[in-house]
Protein backbone atom coordinates (compact mmCIF):
# COMPACT_ATOMS: atom_id res chain seq x y z
CA UNK A 1 0.00 0.00 0.00
CA UNK A 2 1.30 3.43 -0.89
CA UNK A 3 0.45 6.69 0.83
CA UNK A 4 -0.29 9.71 -1.30
CA UNK A 5 -1.31 10.13 -4.96
CA UNK A 6 2.15 10.17 -6.45
CA UNK A 7 3.73 8.63 -9.52
CA UNK A 8 6.96 9.76 -11.08
CA UNK A 9 8.58 10.12 -14.45
CA UNK A 10 5.13 10.38 -15.94
CA UNK A 11 2.79 13.29 -16.54
CA UNK A 12 -0.42 13.24 -14.54
CA UNK A 13 -3.34 15.62 -14.94
CA UNK A 14 -5.06 16.54 -11.70
CA UNK A 15 -7.60 19.20 -12.55
CA UNK A 16 -5.82 21.96 -14.47
CA UNK A 17 -2.41 21.30 -12.88
CA UNK A 18 0.39 19.14 -14.27
CA UNK A 19 2.60 17.20 -11.89
CA UNK A 20 5.91 15.66 -12.95
CA UNK A 21 8.08 13.69 -10.54
CA UNK A 22 11.64 12.71 -11.45
CA UNK A 23 12.67 9.08 -11.07
CA UNK A 24 15.17 8.38 -8.30
CA UNK A 25 18.25 6.21 -8.71
CA UNK A 26 17.87 3.07 -6.58
CA UNK A 27 20.97 2.02 -4.67
CA UNK A 28 20.41 -0.91 -2.31
CA UNK A 29 23.22 -2.56 -0.39
CA UNK A 30 23.13 -5.98 1.24
CA UNK A 31 25.06 -6.44 4.45
CA UNK A 32 27.14 -9.53 5.14
CA UNK A 33 29.06 -10.27 8.32
CA UNK A 34 30.88 -13.43 7.30
CA UNK A 35 32.24 -15.05 4.14
CA UNK A 36 29.76 -17.91 4.57
CA UNK A 37 26.93 -15.44 3.91
CA UNK A 38 28.19 -14.36 0.50
CA UNK A 39 26.28 -17.06 -1.43
CA UNK A 40 23.02 -15.66 -0.05
CA UNK A 41 23.66 -12.17 -1.43
CA UNK A 42 21.38 -11.06 -4.24
CA UNK A 43 23.04 -9.87 -7.47
CA UNK A 44 20.55 -7.00 -7.72
CA UNK A 45 22.04 -5.48 -4.55
CA UNK A 46 25.47 -4.08 -3.79
CA UNK A 47 27.48 -6.16 -1.26
CA UNK A 48 28.22 -4.25 1.94
CA UNK A 49 31.19 -5.73 3.77
CA UNK A 50 30.62 -5.57 7.50
CA UNK A 51 32.92 -8.45 8.46
CA UNK A 52 34.77 -6.20 10.89
CA UNK A 53 31.43 -5.64 12.66
CA UNK A 54 32.76 -3.34 15.40
CA UNK A 55 29.33 -2.87 17.03
CA UNK A 56 27.44 -6.17 16.69
CA UNK A 57 24.86 -5.35 19.37
CA UNK A 58 23.53 -2.50 17.24
CA UNK A 59 22.99 -4.75 14.19
CA UNK A 60 21.97 -2.75 11.10
CA UNK A 61 21.82 0.58 12.90
CA UNK A 62 25.61 0.65 13.08
CA UNK A 63 25.68 0.32 9.28
CA UNK A 64 22.97 2.97 8.85
CA UNK A 65 24.84 5.41 11.04
CA UNK A 66 28.20 4.77 9.38
CA UNK A 67 26.74 5.23 5.89
CA UNK A 68 24.79 8.34 6.84
CA UNK A 69 27.77 10.05 8.43
CA UNK A 70 29.86 9.16 5.35
CA UNK A 71 27.36 10.91 3.07
CA UNK A 72 26.29 7.68 1.35
CA UNK A 73 22.58 8.53 1.21
CA UNK A 74 22.20 11.22 -1.51
CA UNK A 75 19.15 13.47 -1.52
CA UNK A 76 17.65 12.23 -4.79
CA UNK A 77 18.62 8.55 -4.52
CA UNK A 78 16.62 5.78 -2.89
CA UNK A 79 19.16 4.09 -0.65
CA UNK A 80 18.84 1.01 1.51
CA UNK A 81 20.96 -1.40 3.55
CA UNK A 82 19.33 -4.81 3.84
CA UNK A 83 20.26 -7.95 5.73
CA UNK A 84 21.82 -10.89 3.89
CA UNK A 85 18.66 -12.81 4.96
CA UNK A 86 16.35 -10.58 2.89
CA UNK A 87 15.42 -13.16 0.24
CA UNK A 88 15.20 -16.03 2.71
CA UNK A 89 12.73 -14.15 4.89
CA UNK A 90 10.65 -12.39 2.26
CA UNK A 91 10.79 -14.81 -0.64
CA UNK A 92 11.53 -11.79 -2.84
CA UNK A 93 14.34 -11.49 -5.34
CA UNK A 94 16.30 -8.29 -5.22
CA UNK A 95 15.25 -7.21 -8.70
CA UNK A 96 11.59 -7.53 -7.66
CA UNK A 97 12.12 -5.11 -4.78
CA UNK A 98 14.01 -2.66 -7.01
CA UNK A 99 11.27 -2.93 -9.63
CA UNK A 100 8.63 -2.23 -6.97
CA UNK A 101 10.45 0.98 -6.02
CA UNK A 102 10.85 2.14 -9.61
CA UNK A 103 7.22 1.47 -10.42
CA UNK A 104 6.04 3.58 -7.49
CA UNK A 105 8.07 6.80 -7.68
CA UNK A 106 7.38 9.91 -5.66
CA UNK A 107 7.54 8.41 -2.17
CA UNK A 108 9.99 9.06 0.63
CA UNK A 109 10.50 5.44 1.67
CA UNK A 110 9.69 1.91 0.49
CA UNK A 111 9.60 -1.26 2.54
CA UNK A 112 8.71 -4.95 2.52
CA UNK A 113 7.46 -6.59 5.71
CA UNK A 114 7.90 -10.38 5.52
CA UNK A 115 5.59 -11.29 8.40
CA UNK A 116 2.00 -11.02 7.22
CA UNK A 117 -0.16 -12.31 10.05
CA UNK A 118 1.21 -11.45 13.47
CA UNK A 119 1.17 -7.62 13.20
CA UNK A 120 -2.61 -7.74 12.74
CA UNK A 121 -3.02 -9.26 16.21
CA UNK A 122 -1.54 -6.28 18.04
CA UNK A 123 -2.45 -2.62 18.18
CA UNK A 124 1.13 -1.58 17.45
CA UNK A 125 4.68 -2.87 17.05
CA UNK A 126 5.58 -2.21 20.68
CA UNK A 127 2.71 -4.35 21.96
CA UNK A 128 3.98 -7.07 19.68
CA UNK A 129 7.50 -6.55 21.00
CA UNK A 130 6.35 -6.83 24.62
CA UNK A 131 4.94 -10.29 23.90
CA UNK A 132 8.37 -11.50 22.75
CA UNK A 133 10.77 -9.26 24.68
CA UNK A 134 9.20 -8.63 28.13
CA UNK A 135 9.88 -5.18 29.53
CA UNK A 136 10.66 -3.54 26.19
CA UNK A 137 7.48 -1.45 26.05
CA UNK A 138 8.16 0.31 29.35
CA UNK A 139 11.84 0.66 28.54
CA UNK A 140 11.14 2.23 25.15
CA UNK A 141 8.54 4.55 26.65
CA UNK A 142 11.04 5.82 29.22
CA UNK A 143 13.60 6.39 26.47
CA UNK A 144 11.12 8.32 24.30
CA UNK A 145 10.04 10.41 27.29
CA UNK A 146 13.67 11.24 28.06
CA UNK A 147 14.49 12.37 24.50
CA UNK A 148 11.28 14.36 24.04
CA UNK A 149 9.30 12.10 21.68
CA UNK A 150 5.60 12.67 22.39
CA UNK A 151 4.08 9.21 21.96
CA UNK A 152 2.13 6.85 24.22
CA UNK A 153 3.23 3.38 23.20
CA UNK A 154 0.52 1.69 25.25
CA UNK A 155 -2.28 3.38 23.31
CA UNK A 156 -0.65 3.90 19.90
CA UNK A 157 -2.89 2.42 17.19
CA UNK A 158 -1.07 1.51 13.99
CA UNK A 159 -2.54 0.24 10.73
CA UNK A 160 -0.74 -2.85 9.50
CA UNK A 161 0.49 -0.93 6.44
CA UNK A 162 2.88 0.93 8.78
CA UNK A 163 4.25 -2.17 10.44
CA UNK A 164 7.87 -3.18 10.00
CA UNK A 165 10.10 -4.70 12.66
CA UNK A 166 13.01 -5.65 10.48
CA UNK A 167 15.12 -3.19 8.50
CA UNK A 168 13.86 -4.03 5.00
CA UNK A 169 13.45 -0.50 3.72
CA UNK A 170 15.03 2.00 1.34
CA UNK A 171 14.51 5.74 1.44
CA UNK A 172 15.36 9.01 -0.21
CA UNK A 173 17.91 11.42 1.23
CA UNK A 174 14.99 13.41 2.64
CA UNK A 175 13.75 10.36 4.53
CA UNK A 176 17.23 9.43 5.75
CA UNK A 177 17.64 12.91 7.19
CA UNK A 178 14.33 12.65 9.05
CA UNK A 179 15.00 9.09 10.18
CA UNK A 180 18.48 9.78 11.55
CA UNK A 181 17.30 12.92 13.33
CA UNK A 182 14.70 10.73 15.04
CA UNK A 183 17.03 7.83 15.86
CA UNK A 184 20.18 9.62 17.01
CA UNK A 185 18.75 10.96 20.30
CA UNK A 186 17.59 7.42 21.13
CA UNK A 187 21.03 6.06 20.23
CA UNK A 188 22.77 8.67 22.39
CA UNK A 189 20.42 8.15 25.32
CA UNK A 190 20.98 4.39 25.30
CA UNK A 191 24.74 4.96 25.35
CA UNK A 192 24.89 7.82 27.82
CA UNK A 193 21.59 8.64 29.49
CA UNK A 194 20.05 5.51 31.01
CA UNK A 195 19.78 4.91 34.72
CA UNK A 196 21.40 1.85 36.26
CA UNK A 197 18.31 -0.38 36.11
CA UNK A 198 17.48 0.46 32.50
CA UNK A 199 21.14 0.15 31.48
CA UNK A 200 21.23 -3.38 32.87
CA UNK A 201 17.96 -4.20 31.12
CA UNK A 202 18.82 -2.77 27.70
CA UNK A 203 22.06 -4.79 27.52
CA UNK A 204 20.56 -8.02 28.87
CA UNK A 205 19.33 -10.83 26.65
CA UNK A 206 15.90 -9.97 25.24
CA UNK A 207 14.82 -13.08 23.34
CA UNK A 208 14.65 -16.80 23.97
CA UNK A 209 15.74 -17.71 20.45
CA UNK A 210 18.10 -14.88 19.47
CA UNK A 211 21.19 -14.14 21.52
CA UNK A 212 20.86 -10.35 21.47
CA UNK A 213 20.16 -7.54 23.96
CA UNK A 214 17.17 -5.20 23.83
CA UNK A 215 19.06 -2.63 21.75
CA UNK A 216 18.43 -4.02 18.22
CA UNK A 217 14.78 -4.78 18.97
CA UNK A 218 14.29 -1.16 20.01
CA UNK A 219 16.20 0.32 17.08
CA UNK A 220 14.45 -1.76 14.40
CA UNK A 221 11.05 -0.55 15.63
CA UNK A 222 11.94 3.13 15.36
CA UNK A 223 11.11 3.02 11.63
CA UNK A 224 7.43 2.20 12.14
CA UNK A 225 7.23 4.51 15.15
CA UNK A 226 8.43 7.38 12.98
CA UNK A 227 5.79 6.60 10.32
CA UNK A 228 3.13 6.63 13.04
CA UNK A 229 4.04 10.03 14.48
CA UNK A 230 4.99 11.85 11.27
CA UNK A 231 2.10 11.82 8.76
CA UNK A 232 4.09 13.91 6.29
CA UNK A 233 6.21 10.89 5.33
CA UNK A 234 5.09 9.38 2.02
CA UNK A 235 5.63 5.64 2.37
CA UNK A 236 4.97 2.69 0.09
CA UNK A 237 4.74 -0.84 1.51
CA UNK A 238 4.98 -4.02 -0.52
CA UNK A 239 2.55 -6.89 0.03
CA UNK A 240 5.09 -9.70 0.17
CA UNK A 241 2.56 -12.55 -0.03
CA UNK A 242 1.02 -11.11 -3.18
CA UNK A 243 4.37 -10.23 -4.73
CA UNK A 244 5.73 -13.74 -4.24
CA UNK A 245 2.45 -15.32 -5.42
CA UNK A 246 2.43 -17.50 -2.34
CA UNK A 247 2.42 -16.88 1.42
CA UNK A 248 6.00 -16.45 2.58
CA UNK A 249 5.44 -18.85 5.45
CA UNK A 250 4.76 -21.83 3.14
CA UNK A 251 8.50 -22.43 3.25
CA UNK A 252 8.07 -23.27 6.94
CA UNK A 253 6.08 -26.39 6.19
CA UNK A 254 9.00 -28.71 5.43
CA UNK A 255 10.72 -27.66 8.63
CA UNK A 256 7.47 -27.92 10.57
CA UNK A 257 6.79 -31.43 9.29
CA UNK A 258 10.31 -32.82 9.55
CA UNK A 259 11.79 -30.99 12.54
CA UNK A 260 14.77 -28.70 12.87
CA UNK A 261 15.43 -25.66 14.99
CA UNK A 262 11.73 -24.91 15.35
CA UNK A 263 10.60 -28.34 14.16
CA UNK A 264 7.59 -30.18 15.55
CA UNK A 265 4.89 -32.40 14.12
CA UNK A 266 1.92 -30.53 12.67
CA UNK A 267 -0.52 -33.23 13.77
CA UNK A 268 0.68 -32.99 17.36
CA UNK A 269 0.59 -29.20 17.17
CA UNK A 270 -3.03 -29.08 16.06
CA UNK A 271 -3.92 -31.74 18.62
CA UNK A 272 -2.45 -29.54 21.38
CA UNK A 273 -4.46 -26.57 20.15
CA UNK A 274 -7.68 -28.56 20.07
CA UNK A 275 -7.09 -30.15 23.47
CA UNK A 276 -6.22 -26.86 25.11
CA UNK A 277 -9.37 -25.31 23.69
CA UNK A 278 -11.57 -28.17 24.85
CA UNK A 279 -10.23 -27.83 28.38
CA UNK A 280 -11.21 -24.17 28.24
CA UNK A 281 -14.65 -24.99 26.95
CA UNK A 282 -13.99 -23.35 23.59
CA UNK A 283 -15.90 -24.41 20.49
CA UNK A 284 -13.34 -25.63 17.97
CA UNK A 285 -15.84 -26.89 15.41
CA UNK A 286 -14.29 -26.75 11.98
CA UNK A 287 -10.78 -27.76 12.99
CA UNK A 288 -9.24 -30.74 11.24
CA UNK A 289 -6.19 -32.55 12.59
CA UNK A 290 -6.03 -34.78 9.52
CA UNK A 291 -2.52 -34.21 8.20
CA UNK A 292 -3.51 -35.75 4.89
CA UNK A 293 -6.23 -33.17 4.31
CA UNK A 294 -6.57 -29.46 4.91
CA UNK A 295 -4.70 -28.21 7.91
CA UNK A 296 -7.77 -26.22 8.88
CA UNK A 297 -11.31 -25.86 7.66
CA UNK A 298 -12.29 -22.53 9.28
CA UNK A 299 -15.81 -22.29 10.65
CA UNK A 300 -17.20 -18.88 11.55
CA UNK A 301 -13.73 -17.40 11.14
CA UNK A 302 -12.46 -20.04 13.60
CA UNK A 303 -13.52 -17.91 16.54
CA UNK A 304 -12.49 -20.51 19.12
CA UNK A 305 -8.80 -19.76 18.62
CA UNK A 306 -9.31 -16.41 20.34
CA UNK A 307 -9.30 -18.10 23.72
CA UNK A 308 -5.75 -19.27 23.12
CA UNK A 309 -4.41 -15.74 23.31
CA UNK A 310 -3.12 -15.03 26.76
CA UNK A 311 -1.38 -11.69 26.22
CA UNK A 312 -3.63 -8.71 26.96
CA UNK A 313 -1.80 -6.67 24.31
CA UNK A 314 -3.79 -8.47 21.62
CA UNK A 315 -6.44 -6.25 20.06
CA UNK A 316 -9.80 -8.10 20.08
CA UNK A 317 -11.14 -6.14 17.13
CA UNK A 318 -8.37 -7.48 14.93
CA UNK A 319 -9.30 -11.17 15.12
CA UNK A 320 -11.86 -11.29 12.33
CA UNK A 321 -9.37 -9.73 9.93
CA UNK A 322 -6.58 -11.92 11.28
CA UNK A 323 -8.16 -15.34 10.90
CA UNK A 324 -9.49 -15.39 7.39
CA UNK A 325 -7.75 -18.14 5.44
CA UNK A 326 -6.45 -21.63 6.02
CA UNK A 327 -2.86 -20.55 5.44
CA UNK A 328 -3.11 -17.71 7.93
CA UNK A 329 -4.75 -19.99 10.46
CA UNK A 330 -1.90 -22.44 10.10
CA UNK A 331 0.77 -19.82 10.75
CA UNK A 332 -1.21 -18.32 13.59
CA UNK A 333 -1.46 -21.70 15.27
CA UNK A 334 2.28 -22.18 14.96
CA UNK A 335 2.84 -18.82 16.63
CA UNK A 336 0.38 -19.46 19.45
CA UNK A 337 1.63 -22.95 20.28
CA UNK A 338 5.29 -21.99 20.13
CA UNK A 339 4.88 -18.75 22.06
CA UNK A 340 7.54 -16.96 20.03
CA UNK A 341 8.32 -15.61 16.60
CA UNK A 342 8.62 -18.66 14.39
CA UNK A 343 11.07 -16.87 12.13
CA UNK A 344 13.56 -14.49 13.64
Amino acid sequence: MCSGLLHGCQLYFLGQFHYVFPENRVSIHQIFYDDSQRPALDPAFLPYDNRANPNPAWREYHVFRTAWLAGSCPEQDVTGFLSWKFTAKTGLRGDAFVRFIKRNPGHDVYFAHPFRVEPQAFTNIWRQAEAHHPGILGLAQRIFDAVGVDVDLATLDQPREQVLFCNYWAGTGRFWKTYMAFCEPVYRHILEGLGDADRRLVWSRADREIDAPYVPFIMERLFSTLLAIDPSIRFCSLDVARATRRPWYRRLLRRVLTGGRHGFGIGATIARVVERSRRRGVNMQGCSSDVGGDFFRPAEEFAGIKALIRDQAVAPESFNALISTQDEMLLYTLQVTQGNEVLS
